[in-house]
């Protein structure tokens, strides 16, 4: 029993991923990820409908994108299969 959920739980994770986080930018529907975006743009003052409102958002996105794929290029991934250690 203890073995089905420690699988269930590397499978599925504990709850879901955390908004602005690696697995939710792979997971999350565009709506939701323009959604989210549009509400921090509005935070900022942006009008909804417009040009700025838009620009807002892909920069928002853009970011977003580069402080993950900043922190990505900082991880050390390894990999074992028997006694060979693989890291990239």
């Amino acid at each position: 029993m203890r073995a089905l959920i420690f699988s269930s739980l590397l499978l599925f994770g504990c709850g879901p991923a955390e908004v602005g986080s690696l697995a939710w930018f792979e997971a999350a529907p565009q709506a939701e990820r323009v959604a989210y975006f549009q509400g921090v743009c509005e935070g900022y003052g942006f009008k909804k409908n417009t040009d700025e409102m838009a620009n807002c958002v892909a920069r928002e996105i853009d970011s977003a994108r580069q402080r993950l794929d900043a922190i990505m290029a900082r991880v050390t991934i390894c990999n074992t299969y028997g006694t060979t250690t693989i890291c990239n």
